[in-house]
């Protein structure tokens, strides 16, 4: 089961909003740190001023 359906079940279903804001919480930390590894090392080179 991906997170996102975690979260919708426990939210739709179970009405479990504390587990269903920690499953966010974490999708979003996550999100965030990969987007940050890939501006960091994928970025194109060649940029003015690095």
């Amino acid at each position: 089961m991906m997170l996102a359906e975690l979260i919708a079940q426990q939210v739709q279903t179970l009405l479990n909003w504390g587990l269903a804001g920690a499953a966010s919480f974490v999708l979003l930390v996550v999100t965030l740190a990969l987007y940050a590894v890939q501006a960091r090392y994928l970025a194109p080179h060649g940029r003015k001023g690095h």
